[in-house]
């Protein structure tokens, strides 16, 4: 049996009538009597008395009427739940990003996204670019965030921000305004290690000029390194973003480091071959607009 043998055979229950049944369903009578009587063949039964005046349903017949309106409520259901998932955002997913920019931009797109979507289940990761791309290939998430990713044909990039590496303490003073490369790689500097690509970065570019940084401590935390620039242990270089809030705030103090080359980009990553869902795709929006808002906030405001 099929979905269209029962619609047919409720139709011409609830008409009581093989022909005005067919005329409102816009089918030939002989073809509806046909599916009807299949119907009936399959299930072993009788459905339907014929008679002059039409059809009346027989004791068999009451009880399939009643279980053919289930089913075609369930199916009913199951079309519309369904289509709502073309319309609606709704599931899990799952997103990461680095330290460095998960507290900036992510607090605003995790209460916008929970605010417009309640019903989708939302995981946000903090992790190092290199977890992040591995997470990403075992698709463990649907979409990750990194500055300076790897180059890989199965990923596909799409630019978020170009940020730059500002040098960063809480002691402005004993510093000129316009800090000479030779005296960036003299000051005690606390960096990441080469797990992270702005530290590589720099290494790099101090490199082109025959220098080395001076490193009193390599700390792969975030918040420990700016707790340390806090208390005035050294100096350190980062993306303006990652400090937003204590630039803000007047706890840290940033300086644009010039005659290097160390913008960094961060870059919203996927997998080419996984289809995002819409709620990924909502997802996707809300993190494009908030990195536009950071990037007009840092346009428009000068480090102290």
């Amino acid at each position: 049996m099929d979905l269209k043998q029962l619609r047919y055979f409720v139709r011409v229950a609830e008409l009581a009538s093989f022909t005005r049944a067919a005329a409102d369903m816009r089918i030939a009578q002989s073809a509806l009597s046909y599916h009807i009587s299949t119907l009936e063949a399959e299930l072993g039964v009788g459905l339907l008395d014929r008679h002059s005046r039409g059809v009346t349903l027989t004791e068999a017949g009451r009880s399939v009427l009643a279980h053919a309106h289930r089913v075609l409520q369930g199916a009913n259901d199951l079309k519309a739940d369904a289509f709502s998932h073309t319309r609606f955002p709704s599931g899990h997913i799952v997103f990461a990003a680095p330290p460095s920019i998960a507290r900036a931009l992510a607090p605003s797109v995790i209460e916008r996204f929970r605010a417009e979507y309640p019903q989708v289940r939302l995981t946000m990761r903090e992790e190092t670019v290199d977890v992040i791309h591995s997470w990403l290939l075992t698709e463990e998430i649907d979409l990750g965030m990194a500055f300076d990713p790897p180059n890989l044909s199965t990923v596909e990039p799409e630019l978020l921000l170009v940020d730059h590496l500002h040098l960063v303490g809480a002691n402005r003073t004993a510093l000129p305004d316009d800090l000479s490369i030779p005296e960036l790689a003299s000051l005690p500097l606390v960096l990441t290690t080469t797990s992270y690509g702005w530290r590589r970065r720099l290494e790099r570019a101090l490199q082109e000029h025959d220098l080395k940084p001076t490193i009193r401590a390599e700390v792969d935390s975030l918040s420990v390194i700016k707790e340390l620039m806090v208390r005035g242990f050294g100096y350190t270089v980062l993306p303006q973003s990652a400090i937003s809030q204590e630039l803000q705030s007047g706890a840290l103090w940033a300086l644009p480091i010039t005659g290097l080359k160390l913008d960094t980009s961060l870059m919203m990553v996927r997998l080419k071959r996984r289809a995002l869902t819409l709620a990924a795709e909502a997802l996707c929006v809300m993190i494009r607009a908030e990195a536009l808002r950071l990037t007009e906030k840092a346009s428009g405001s000068t480090p102290s």
